[in-house]
């Protein structure tokens, strides 16, 4: 029993060490700007990369060299990114997919694995939201909610997992919301879609340590507040010099250098990633209070897409 005691306590001291090891790294991060890892030659696939935050997470990658793989439901608008793509001197390929069928997820993969080679970098982006009351939400729009939010982050890293621990590298990226951690008026099946996709990524992530495999793999879960992409008709913020509606482009780039820095899961703008935890160690009541006082919605305006 000793000896038990004892080599808990030991086990102890080292978690606290290691502890306060992580929390100064995090502390020096946060002064001086992380350096990115190199993502040059890597191929990078991006789903529902044909607008919006997909068409500037896809800029942002090019630009750091890396090599584009582009889905999108939307042949044409896939095509024009990749133009774009092209005039930065990056090379690119697309395929026109709906993520949230699996069968069109398994046979375009199979091709970019053909033709391009092996995918190093999986980033998540395809999204709907419909911004419905609950009682006015069709049967029929949850499950497409729920499929391509949420059901198609399974079908694209069934694919592309096992080969990334097969090479011993790779990163999962998911594009999820602030949503997905406090929830919203009007949003109960987004809420729910981005909820549940925070949690794949961090149960992909405990698999993969307690298989013997951790950290050969990384997973991001990027959660940003409303972002104007032009979709969301009447966003609204109460301060929008402390809070404001986020620029697509400006989310794509803290969005791109959280997965070049590892992070786990990066909330934009960063300083409320810093606040919330505060937060949990008062009631749950004031969080929620403070979420209203803020007072960042997005109204009510027929089905909209990412």
């Amino acid at each position: 029993m000793f000896v038990a005691i004892v080599h808990l306590l030991f086990e102890l001291l080292v978690l606290l060490a290691k502890t306060f090891v992580t929390v100064l790294e995090r502390t020096f991060c946060l002064i001086f700007y992380e350096s990115e890892k190199s993502i040059l030659g890597e191929i990078v696939l991006i789903t529902g990369a044909g607008r919006g935050l997909g068409r500037e997470l896809a800029l942002q990658f090019a630009k750091r060299r890396a090599r584009l793989v582009l889905w999108d439901i939307n042949e044409k608008d896939v095509q024009n990114v990749a133009e774009e793509i092209r005039q930065l001197g990056a090379e690119v390929r697309t395929y026109r997919c709906d993520v949230s069928n699996f069968h069109q997820v398994e046979t375009a993969a199979a091709r970019v694995t053909r033709e391009v080679g092996d995918v190093t970098i999986l980033f998540n982006n395809a999204g709907i939201v419909h911004l419905k009351p609950f009682s006015d939400l069709e049967p029929a729009e949850i499950l497409k909610t729920m499929s391509v939010n949420t059901l198609a982050h399974f079908w694209t890293i069934k694919h592309f997992l096992p080969r990334m621990i097969e090479l011993e590298r790779g990163h999962v990226a998911a594009m999820c919301s602030i949503c997905g951690i406090l929830g919203g008026p009007f949003t109960a099946d987004y809420s729910a879609s981005k909820h549940a996709v925070i949690g794949l990524m961090r149960a992909l992530e405990e698999e993969l340590y307690f298989t013997g495999k951790g950290d050969i793999v990384k997973f991001t879960a990027i959660c940003p507040t409303i972002v104007n992409t032009g979709f969301v008709h009447y966003p609204h913020t109460r301060f929008p010099e402390i809070m404001p509606i986020l620029n697509p482009k400006y989310v794509a780039q803290e969005a791109v250098h959280a997965v070049l820095t590892n992070q786990r899961l990066a909330v934009i703008p960063l300083w409320l990633g810093y606040l919330l935890p505060i937060f949990r160690l008062f009631p749950d009541k004031v969080l929620i209070m403070f979420q209203r006082f803020l007072d960042q919605t997005a109204s009510p305006n027929g089905n909209e897409k990412r």
